[in-house]
């Protein structure tokens, strides 16, 4: 199951919160969100799900710098998808294609469940 279909409400929220552009639908298993008001550009990695867990897991949160654009420049690059997709757009959109064949990809099983990236301005949330 993916975040958006377990989360389904927590992800409208943010949705409605950030607007439409700010989730970003790709098959990967990266816990990254950015988070930025016109002072602060904070990047935030873990490794928890996006789900009760009763276990601290790892994240860390860094303010500024390569790292932050780089993950900027890896979500400009992908496509906003409807509400409604397919896993083919999914996997186009994560590019998939491009790095592995079909056959390859087959091996893991089913990669159709998905992974949210989500961005969204620090002054956003106070409003």
């Amino acid at each position: 199951m993916s975040a958006d279909k377990r989360n389904a409400e927590l992800i409208d929220l943010w949705r409605h919160q950030f607007g439409e552009e700010s989730v970003r639908i790709v098959r990967n298993h990266a816990k990254i969100a950015r988070a930025w008001n016109d002072d602060w550009h904070f990047l935030l990695r873990g490794s928890m799900n996006l789900n009760w867990n009763p276990r601290f897991e790892q994240f860390d949160i860094t303010e500024g710098g390569a790292d932050f654009e780089l993950v900027e420049g890896i979500e400009d690059e992908l496509p906003v998808l409807p509400r409604k997709y397919k896993w083919e757009q999914v996997r186009d959109a994560s590019k998939l294609g491009r790095v592995y064949s079909d056959e390859v990809v087959g091996k893991f099983g089913d990669l159709s469940s998905t992974t949210n990236f989500t961005v969204g301005r620090l002054d956003e949330v106070a409003s």
